[in-house]
């Protein structure tokens, strides 16, 4: 399940940038890791994307640099900037963990004042997205309307630490989400958003836990 995917202005912000357009090289690479335009192994050429962004090749470089700290990609001095390889054990990993963390985001919120409804609506303008890509059967839309909703959901807790925890074990699952030979459950992930929402109106804990369960049944082969 691809996450943090909003380019070229993320909901969340959490990337660790000097500068938006740093931060806008580092979702460009992102976001096509997901859409699988690059896999595993893909040549990085800061030139080429310098000239894309119409930039020095400074800002490139240092977004290059970001990704190869948060893993996503591989590089050797004067030989190869490329796609970090990865595995489904891995990406099954990933997942365990971001999935406990969007379980203790949601706690939190609901343990807070409930949502406005403003919110609610934003909530279900990006599951709406979501649904309409699976119906669509575009995996690539699909990724992306999904990844903003959890973005969404994550955005709206006030705690910093959560969020930054969250934010590292994105980069790991977006990566080994884009490699897998085929997606994720899209229907349990469009049952269970709207499960949560529903959940998330009315502050009902219980059901937000059952909403939240589904995706947890995701299976993920690693091999």
């Amino acid at each position: 399940m691809p996450i943090l995917s909003v380019f070229p202005q993320r909901i969340t912000g959490f990337t660790p940038a000097s500068s938006p357009i740093v931060a806008a090289v580092f979702e460009h690479v992102m976001e096509r890791i997901q859409t699988g335009e690059l896999t595993p192994g893909s040549p990085i050429k800061d030139v080429e994307i310098a000239a894309e962004f119409g930039v020095s090749r400074t800002p490139v470089r240092e977004a290059i640099q970001l990704l190869r700290d948060v893993g996503v990609l591989e590089v050797s001095a004067s030989r190869f900037t490329r796609v970090a390889e990865t595995t489904p054990e891995r990406t099954r990993q990933a997942f365990t963990v971001w999935y406990q963390l969007h379980v203790a985001a949601v706690r939190q919120l609901l343990t807070a004042a409930p949502l406005p409804e403003l919110h609610l609506s934003e909530l279900e303008r990006y599951h709406r997205a979501t649904a309409a890509a699976s119906d669509a059967h575009d995996r690539a839309e699909f990724a992306l309307a999904q990844a903003r909703f959890y973005d969404f959901l994550l955005a709206l807790v006030d705690n910093p630490a959560l969020q930054r925890a969250t934010s590292a074990v994105v980069h790991d699952l977006r990566l080994g989400a884009a490699s897998l030979p085929q997606g994720f459950d899209e229907a349990t992930i469009v049952r269970s958003q709207a499960l949560l929402i529903d959940a998330m109106r009315t502050a009902d804990a219980s059901a937000a836990r059952a909403a939240l369960a589904a995706l947890e049944s995701i299976y993920i082969p690693v091999h």
